[in-house]
């Protein structure tokens, strides 16, 4: 179970964003393993809950569809520290289960990191 699903389960106030590392990939070392760029994948997952219709899901979809948008908007392009602008990649089906909804949104950034003294 990821850390937003417990905190979800937990009963955090919904809507909310979480935001995680999913996992990075290292492209160049350089500098005799001195640097390193790595390319770091984030998952931002909204969630969101209306129980007012259990069955079709749409007041749920619809608590998240527009910060979703939004979030979606604020993070293309971003740098977050010491990285390159944040890049939209293919995410993940939406998931709904009785008026909970989990929209994911999935960047990436690239992330140069060097030896510290």
């Amino acid at each position: 179970m990821t850390d937003y699903q417990r905190k979800i389960q937990a009963g955090k106030q919904l809507p909310a964003i979480f935001v995680g590392c999913e996992g990075y990939t290292v492209d160049q070392i350089s500098g005799q393993n001195k640097s390193a760029l790595l390319s770091v994948r984030w998952l931002i997952v909204v969630a969101g809950r209306d129980v007012s219709s259990i069955i079709d899901g749409k007041p749920a979809r619809d608590s998240v569809a527009e910060i979703s948008r939004r979030a979606f908007a604020r993070l293309i392009g971003w740098y977050p520290p010491s990285g390159s602008p944040m890049t939209a990649l293919n995410g993940y089906l939406p998931m709904y289960e009785s008026g909970l909804v989990k929209f994911p949104l999935v960047f990436e950034s690239k992330l140069h990191i060097e030896q510290e003294a």
